[in-house]
């Protein structure tokens, strides 16, 4: 959706949208950079994203925003430092449509451009018909859904009743989400800072999310330094096309670029070689997955010939990358817990963002991803420009993107190490 354009839509219930962008709500902190501008009173119209000042609303879990404030403060004044105008809100309404209709709201009156929520925050569930037929997967598979947030201009309508949206046209049921006033795709962009999912002996939920604004802080004052290098390491079933997946890696260029697609080397001992032993900034891997484990070598029956790497060598080794962008299915269903997304993001060391999917899939067709990275762009802005890539369209990809979300910090860029 063009930034400089106007869509109008009207609320059938203008009354219930207020409600639900004021209840249990209590808006805690607004952090404006000079020139940032007032508020928008065009309630419910429906505008893009802002080209400068853009706004970020973070959702904060109301059972844990005490004890995170000041992480929550000194996080924000740093995305103000950023250009960033910042609303802070303390959220306690568990209802994934009541949390739709504040941000659809808040989108409309003031053009947010994102949405941050910390804590475990309400999520949308979806279905789609998926070819594998070894566990966990089923034909028709069900996986959470946060494009149900991002997409404020489309029609989501659960006919079956079953609190499933049903967007896969390829499913033996009525479509229940449709383009609506717009397009298939996000207005915003949307991250998740929540280490709920992760359940081991020691782990405190609290401290981990303390110490990830640590490494925060630690990246934008110099503490946190990594050499602007990055990894693509494509297992087997890509390696065939790996000069056009190394085209689109443009972010990174000749020695700062290392490649690994050779079949006989690519495995999951190599792999986390190259996480501990090698000081990266990025790493892109393309690797058959499960929620908790990568499964590498060919797709299976069976998978892992060549190696399994599981959520519990993540929390055993100190992996050096800042950033992942993960092509790697349904290593982010948070509802499974001990997914490893989880991991890389929570116990993995020194990690600040990541971005996986629930589903199958992941990041691909990257390259106006890496474009927006290479121009300076954040983790969040370059997500959004990459969801807007006609091709998904053309390649009738669109659902393989609905599951598809930024872990940690969306504020972060490559060059601020």
């Amino acid at each position: 959706m063009n930034s400089s354009s106007k869509y109008a839509l009207v609320f059938i219930i203008i009354g219930g949208i207020i409600i639900a962008s004021i209840a249990g709500v209590i808006y805690i902190n607004s952090l404006k950079k000079s020139g940032g501008g007032d508020d928008d009173d065009d309630d419910g119209v429906l505008l893009g994203p802002p080209t400068s000042n853009p706004r970020v609303n973070i959702y904060v879990n109301s059972t844990l925003y005490s004890s995170i404030k000041t992480d929550v403060d000194k996080y924000v004044q740093n995305a103000t430092s950023q250009g960033f105008v910042i609303k802070v809100i303390n959220w306690s309404i568990p209802d994934v449509d009541t949390l739709k209709l504040n941000i659809t709201n808040e989108y409309g009156n003031n053009s947010i451009s994102g949405v941050i929520l910390i804590g475990k925050m309400p999520y949308a569930m979806g279905r789609y018909q998926e070819t594998y037929s070894v566990p966990p997967f089923s034909k028709n598979f069900v996986c959470p859904i946060d494009m149900y947030l991002m997409d404020l201009d489309g029609n989501w309508t659960d006919f079956s009743g079953d609190n499933v949206y049903d967007f896969d046209p390829n499913l033996p049921f009525k479509l229940e989400h449709g383009n609506g006033t717009g397009d298939w795709g996000p207005e915003i962009w949307l991250a998740r800072i929540d280490p709920y999912s992760i359940s081991y002996a020691g782990f405190n939920y609290i401290n981990s999310i303390k110490d990830f604004f640590k490494r925060t802080r630690e990246l934008r004052n110099g503490t946190l330094v990594r050499p602007h290098k990055a990894m693509l390491y494509i297992d087997d079933d890509w390696s065939t096309w790996t000069t056009e997946w190394a085209g689109a890696f443009t972010a990174y260029t000749g020695t700062q670029r290392v490649v690994h697609s050779n079949n006989a080397l690519t495995n999951s001992t190599n792999y986390m070689n190259n996480l501990t032993q090698i000081c990266y900034e990025l790493v892109h891997p393309l690797v058959h997955s499960y929620p908790e484990k990568h499964a590498f070598g060919p797709a299976g029956p069976p998978s892992g010939t060549q190696g399994f790497l599981r959520y519990q060598d993540i929390i055993s080794n100190n992996t050096t990358p800042l950033f992942y962008m993960m092509y790697a299915c349904t290593i982010f269903n948070h509802t499974i817990k001990n997914n490893i997304a989880s991991h890389y993001l929570f116990t993995g060391g020194s990690t600040i963002t990541v971005v996986a999917s629930s589903r199958s899939g992941g990041v691909d067709l990257y390259e106006p991803y890496y474009d927006a990275l290479k121009q300076g762009k954040t983790f969040g802005e370059g997500f959004y420009t990459w969801l807007q890539n006609p091709e998904i369209e053309e390649l009738n990809k669109e659902p393989n993107y609905y599951g598809m979300t930024i872990l940690g910090d969306p504020f972060a860029t490559i060059y601020m190490t």
